[in-house]
């Protein structure tokens, strides 16, 4: 019976994802072969055959496993990339699920886990005042300035982002190379 032996086959394969590390090796067009080969034998059998209803059952389960089966290659490739490898045992279509599920994941990672402003973490940033300014109090109670006109300050980033603000100054990118 075809539709057992697929199904088999498709058992054997999960059992050997599972129990290994890497993908196993698959030939590129696997998953469109085997669900052909399922439509084939499902197309072979006559409404009228005694048992239908079972062997169409047992070929909608090994679809099922078909799905299991790429999903667990899927969350390998997944598990590669995310560590830098590249595994080259993964058929197109389960590479394209793994970058597409990868930039995902990682898109909801930046809206869950925002980028850090300079301002939240205290960094300080170069600064070209733009008029003379008097002593200004900083995030720490630390005094700085007076300023003029011109004067490069290096300075808390929220202190900064505030005198920009008031058009007191402009950030300055520093090349350090």
């Amino acid at each position: 019976m075809r539709s057992v032996k697929a199904l088999s086959r498709i058992g054997e394969l999960i059992e050997a994802e599972v129990s290994s590390e890497r993908c196993q090796e698959l030939e590129e067009g696997f998953y469109r072969r085997a669900y052909s080969e399922l439509l084939s034998i499902r197309r072979s059998i006559p409404d009228s055959e005694p048992g239908r209803s079972i062997i169409v059952d047992l070929i909608r389960e090994a679809q099922e496993a078909l799905r299991l089966l790429f999903m667990i290659r899927v969350i390998k490739g997944l598990m590669a990339t995310v560590l830098g490898v590249d595994d080259e045992r993964l058929t197109e279509a389960e590479r394209k699920a793994v970058r597409d599920v990868y930039e995902a994941a990682y898109q909801h990672a930046a809206a869950v886990i925002p980028e850090v402003s300079a301002k939240e973490i205290g960094e300080k940033v170069v600064v070209i005042f733009e008029r003379n300014s008097v002593e200004v109090i900083g995030p720490r109670m630390k005094v700085y300035g007076p300023f003029r006109r011109g004067d490069l300050a290096y300075i808390p980033a929220e202190l900064a982002a505030a005198l920009k603000s008031e058009g007191a100054c402009r950030e300055e990118k520093v090349n350090v190379e």
